[in-house]
């Protein structure tokens, strides 16, 4: 990986900008989590008991660019100033003032960082890096055409003699062409479709071709109709099981379970397995009720943190025709039935008896594709599926819909 091969800042901010234009976050939720505290009596007291203080010299502008910087002290003035607005900002409004000041000034520290005279490749890469970043954030701060800016500057890498700065160039563009699925027509997303799969396709699928491939089909999920993303999760699947890396031939059986999930809104689910209790689950004798059918552990946080709404909910509505099956990923036994004995669990849980196949190998995880925990689909009178994400209110808000807000 070309990671390895960059020296801190370099590394850090090469991995940051990746890491923006994946999640499409600038921050909100460590702002929200980082809120400046008031500061408390005693140090305002403290600072009145101290008349030295007033006298103190005013602190250097963090924004200023150091003239004549090296290539390494630019890349790390560039990384103090990216802890800037979740430690100075008091306020919202505050805090995407200062994220623009940083974008900004990341911009044209870039661009004075890629004229250095004699600059090296290895320098140079995270300067184009950089860049990026800021129109990244720059456009999720509202200028549209910051995305656009970005796609170009680093499609005139595209060609560059650097194998590395040529090959993590396109990666970028990938990336970014990603961040736009939304906005994209059928047309427009398909052909990205083929961009992306030319390589694995040609060639095999690969370690190093693996991440494009799955951020393509995380991105492609929430974009595109379900029929489109169950077929890409197929057309994936057919090139895993090809694969002539073990671990990846390996995930051929789960990416057909994604496409079996992508295509369950509307459609019925099917259940199977064996109780808790090691009796064979009737799905069908459910029918005519509507089913929470929850995939959760006893070691899952967001799950026992959920776990009260649904018990709420099953309390409210099981009189009128709500059910819940868990389908549970322990791989100890006796520590499932210690849980439910204790919380009291009403509902059914399905468990396998081999241990081989409980945990992610759980037959049912498999079979949807399960990668993360508490997944939640929600199933109505006629065994269609309504939601694959009836959490917290929306539980509630469903439940309503489907069998009346008024109690009896």
């Amino acid at each position: 990986m070309f990671f390895e091969k960059l020296q801190d800042p370099f590394r850090w901010l090469t991995i940051a900008v990746l890491a923006v234009v994946v999640s499409g976050s600038v921050g909100w939720y460590a702002f929200a989590q980082n809120e400046k505290k008031p500061s408390s009596p005693e140090s305002a007291d403290a600072d009145a008991e101290n008349p030295e203080s007033e006298t103190k010299e005013p602190a250097a502008d963090p924004f200023k660019i150091p003239e004549g910087a090296s290539a390494k002290e630019l890349a790390e003035f560039v990384q103090k100033l990216q802890s800037i607005p979740q430690q100075q900002a008091s306020s919202q409004a505050e805090f995407i003032a200062l994220m623009e000041k940083v974008a900004k000034t990341t911009l044209e520290a870039s661009e004075i960082g890629l004229k250095i005279e004699g600059i090296k490749p290895e320098e140079q890469l995270p300067f184009i890096v950089m860049k990026v970043r800021s129109l990244v954030v720059m456009s999720q701060l509202g200028d549209e055409e910051s995305i656009q800016k970005a796609m170009a500057f680093v499609e005139s890498y595209h060609d560059s003699e650097n194998p590395q700065i040529s090959s993590v160039t396109k990666d970028i563009t990938q990336q970014l062409k990603l961040t736009l699925l939304p906005t994209m027509d059928a047309k427009e997303r398909q052909a990205l479709v083929e961009e992306v799969l030319e390589e694995p396709e040609a060639e095999g699928l690969t370690r190093f071709n693996f991440r494009a491939v799955m951020r393509l089909a995380d991105a492609y999920e929430s974009a595109a109709e379900p029929a489109d993303a169950a077929a890409l999760y197929r057309r994936i699947a057919a090139l895993a099981a090809k694969s002539e890396n073990e671990q990846i031939a390996e995930l051929a059986e789960k990416f057909i379970g994604k496409a079996r999930m992508a295509e369950l809104p509307g459609n019925k689910m099917k259940v199977f397995g064996k109780t808790l209790e090691g009796n064979e689950f009737d799905w069908e004798s459910y029918r005519g009720k509507v089913v929470l059918v929850d995939f959760w552990a006893t070691w899952c946080g967001p799950c026992l943190q959920e776990l009260p709404n649904v018990l709420a909910n099953y309390e409210k509505y099981h009189d009128r025709g709500f059910e819940v099956v868990g389908i549970n990923l322990d791989n100890e036994k006796s520590q499932i039935e210690t849980f439910v004995k204790e919380r009291e669990i009403p509902w059914v849980n399905i468990f396998p008896e081999d241990p081989e196949s409980r945990g992610w190998n759980h037959p049912m995880a498999t079979y949807y594709g399960i990668e993360g925990i508490p997944s939640v689909i929600l199933v109505d009178q006629e065994g269609k599926v309504v939601s694959t994400m009836a959490r917290g209110p929306e539980l509630g808000k469903l439940l309503a819909e489907l069998l009346g807000d008024e109690a009896k």
